[in-house]
């Protein structure tokens, strides 16, 4: 895999990745192997399917897919190789996907400043402290007029029966 950045902005970068031709086909020969036990054609017994067929049929977008892998395994694979942190999704964007030649496809995306600190030796803080405030105290006389509103609001005739013993 071949890897090379460049540097567009302050926190843009555009990556060039390079994948074998041989490590694309191989990962689509196995998937498509994979499929030609699980492919069921009329004709056919299910598993008996010759790899020709199977190719004929899926292959395209067997390959799509696999490419699709590939590229997202080998951007993260030249993320960690180039020790870069990105700050979100990149933008990826193939430059040749025939079959037969070498992958290559641009990514482009940001990454995260690098941030030095200050000498924080220098620094004078001061300490804030809130006032307190006095203490409230509740008692019946403060809540008996809320209570009785609130339970003649919320009061029908339903709830206001006599029980005689």
């Amino acid at each position: 895999m071949q890897v090379s950045i460049e540097t567009i902005s302050e926190l843009e970068r555009r990556m060039t990745v390079g994948v074998p031709a041989a490590v694309v086909e191989s990962a689509v020969m196995a998937r498509l192997q994979e499929a030609a036990g699980n492919v069921r054609l009329n004709g056919f017994r299910k598993g008996k399917i010759p790899l020709k067929v199977i190719k004929g049929r899926y292959g395209k977008g067997v390959r799509q897919e696999v490419v699709g892998e590939v590229m997202s395994k080998t951007y993260y694979q030249a993320i960690a190789e180039q020790n870069l942190k990105p700050a979100g999704q990149p933008r990826i964007e193939p430059k040749s996907l025939a079959e037969g030649k070498d992958l290559e496809y641009v990514a482009l995306f940001e990454v995260f400043p690098e941030v030095t600190l200050a000498d924080f030796k220098e620094l004078k803080v001061e300490k804030l402290v809130a006032r307190r405030r006095r203490k409230y105290r509740q008692d019946d006389r403060d809540t008996a007029p809320a209570a009785a509103d609130m339970g003649s609001r919320n009061a029908s005739e339903q709830d206001q029966r006599s029980i005689e013993y």
